[in-house]
């Protein structure tokens, strides 16, 4: 996925609407008690919005921060969409 694991982190935390940390290995420890089945579908809603490409559907993106604006650069289609689902960090 090559992304930042605090801004994985970030989102996974704000959509669960809880808290949490990464640990030693950068493993993300959550509280409380979720369905699998939840957090799978909160980690695809963030890879469909963060890491796909909306042109070409490839995972092989980029994804950078400009002035509290998030952009996702594809390398294979070699263009740059701004993504309009920011978050504050």
């Amino acid at each position: 996925m090559h992304r930042q694991p605090d801004h994985v982190m970030a989102f996974l935390l704000a959509e669960l609407g809880t808290s949490g940390s990464l640990d030693g290995q950068q493993r993300l420890v959550v509280k409380g008690r979720f369905a699998p089945k939840n957090f799978e579908g909160i980690l695809r809603r963030y890879i469909n919005e963060y890491v796909i490409c909306i042109g070409c559907k490839s995972p092989d993106t980029i994804l950078s921060k400009e002035n509290r604006l998030f952009f996702l650069r594809c390398e294979k289609f070699l263009v740059v969409f701004m993504l309009w689902l920011a978050l504050e960090k």
